[in-house]
C-alpha cells in the first residue's frame, strides 16, 4: 500500500518518470522508517537513562545506610543487605532489558529494510 503523499513526492522528485518514481518512493520510505526507528530508540534510551540514574541514586543511598556488622555470620544477611542486593539485581535487570530492546530494535530495522528491498523489486 503506497502512501499518497510519499508517492506524490517521489513522482515529483523523479520529474514524472514512474519507473524512477518507484525507486524514489522506496528510498523515501526507507528514509522515513529509519528516522522513525531512530526517534523511537532515542526516546527509549532517554527512559532507560532516567531509570539507570534513579537506580544509581537509590543504590548510593542504600550504600550509605548499610553499616557492616562485624560480629555477623557470613551466611546470615541483614534486611538492609538484602534490600541492597535486590536493588543491584534490579539494576542488572534494567541493563539486560535495555540490551534485549536494542537487539529487537535492530532486528525490526533489518526486517523493514529487507521488506522495502523486496517491495522495490516487486515494483520494478
Amino acid at each position: 500500500m503506497k502512501l499518497p503523499e510519499t508517492w506524490a513526492k517521489a513522482i515529483s522528485l523523479s520529474e514524472g518518470d514512474i519507473s524512477k518514481g518507484k525507486w524514489k518512493y522506496v528510498e523515501l520510505r526507507v528514509q522515513y522508517l529509519t528516522n522513525e526507528e531512530r526517534r523511537r530508540i532515542n526516546e527509549s534510551n532517554i527512559v532507560i537513562d532516567r531509570m539507570v540514574k534513579d537506580l544509581k541514586r537509590k543504590n548510593e543511598v542504600l550504600n550509605k545506610n548499610v553499616e557492616p556488622e562485624k560480629n555477623q555470620k557470613e551466611n546470615i544477611e541483614s534486611p538492609r543487605n538484602e534490600t541492597l542486593n535486590l536493588t543491584r539485581k534490579s539494576t542488572a535487570s534494567v541493563f539486560k532489558e535495555a540490551i534485549y530492546n536494542a537487539f529487537v530494535t535492530a532486528l525490526v530495522i533489518a526486517s523493514l529494510l529487507v521488506g522495502l528491498i523486496i517491495l522495490g523489486v516487486i515494483l520494478s
